[in-house]
């Protein structure tokens, strides 16, 4: 009995009891089930009990599409133990025989996936496969299905990846494969992304597995640094901007107010001061805003502290006035009043100016 929940629903359930005293209501049926085809007991899963003893319960018409296009007796809802599930089938009877060979660890997941089986059935080598590959190539091959090439380039890729992996299997193992099979999915996709490109459609599949591992990381790579260097040139320019500041410095009372008119200041500003004023170099640019290192020297006892901020104005288009937009002082804390009264008056003092 435990055998047979295993088989049926994996190990999620083995500690229920429930379980085994519903399974053993239907165990001749299982037991039959089991004589017969072993390994397709995980879809009894999917089925209520009622159907299970029909003597046609694993034939083409339950579950493979006939040729009309006409979906087989297994999506039927009466079929199924709930209406929000569906169960899998086959395009093909090819498809299913192959599948009554499987084994039942295989069977389960493709119960979940829903996957088509058509990648295992085309796939043109006829080397013996471990299980956990053919779960691979049915769970993840559909990261490079999807990509925008032929199906010719398609099953290509695919051959490639099936030969490297048998020999990979054969000289290192099995749990060494495994272990290799975890992670593959973002190589599919550093390789779809590669066979997609331009580059990769024009240049065609390599002979092997490695060789088109390293030129999708040789394209990758030269187009992290195509991507660093329009970077490096857009921070360039940005750094190279200027501006009118309209007042270069300005002191009221303890606080000192000192413009910054290009980039490079405003991207030094955010270095020191931990926050994004640099992002508004192409707003100042414009002459939209403008931004003013700020410096009060607050009394400390017998000593002088200086505290920094940074002070930023946008020009309202309707009053036709700066107005203060932020003040901030290092990684964007907040100012005392006395500061946030003291940058009312310098804006005030920029208004006048701009009269």
């Amino acid at each position: 009995m435990i055998s047979m929940l295993v088989r049926i629903e994996g190990y999620c359930n083995n500690n229920d009891l429930s379980h085994y005293i519903f399974y053993q209501k239907y165990l001749s049926l299982l037991d039959r089930v089991k004589t017969e085809f072993p390994n397709l007991l995980p879809l009894l899963s999917n089925i209520k009990p009622c159907y299970w003893n029909d003597p046609h319960l694993f034939s083409y018409q339950y579950w493979v599409m006939s040729k009309e296009g006409r979906l087989p007796r297994c999506q039927e809802t009466d079929f199924l133990y709930s209406k929000k599930r569906t169960a899998p089938f086959c395009r093909t009877k090819q498809q299913w025989r192959w599948l009554k060979k499987q084994s039942s660890q295989f069977v389960k997941v493709w119960i979940f996936h829903h996957t088509e089986l058509e990648y295992l059935i085309q796939h043109g080598i006829s080397e013996p496969m471990p299980v956990c590959l053919k779960i691979c190539i049915l769970t993840k091959a559909n990261i490079l299905d999807q990509i925008d090439i032929s199906k010719e380039h398609f099953y290509q890729a695919l051959r490639l990846f099936i030969r490297y992996a048998i020999f990979y299997w054969k000289n290192n193992g099995f749990k060494a494969l495994r272990v290799y099979l975890k992670d593959i999915s973002d190589t599919f996709y550093d390789i779809g992304d590669y066979l997609a490109s331009g580059v990769g459609q024009h240049r065609g599949l390599p002979p092997t597995w490695e060789q088109l591992i390293n030129r999708s990381l040789q394209w990758h790579r030269q187009l992290l640094e195509e991507q660093q260097r329009r970077q490096n040139e857009a921070h360039q320019q940005q750094l190279a901007k200027s501006w009118n500041g309209y007042l270069s410095f300005y002191k009221i009372e303890s606080v000192e107010f000192t413009a910054l008119t290009t980039g490079q200041a405003l991207y030094e500003e955010g270095q020191r001061m931990q926050h994004c004023i640099f992002t508004y170099t192409d707003a100042c640019a414009d002459g939209v805003y403008l931004a003013f290192s700020v410096k009060y020297l607050e009394q400390l006892n017998t000593k002088m502290k200086p505290y920094y901020s940074t002070l930023g104005l946008f020009w309202h288009k309707q009053k036709k006035k700066w107005q203060i937009e932020q003040h901030r002082g290092a990684c964007n804390q907040s100012v005392s009043e006395y500061l946030e009264h003291i940058s009312k008056q310098f804006c005030e003092v920029l208004n006048d100016i701009e009269k």
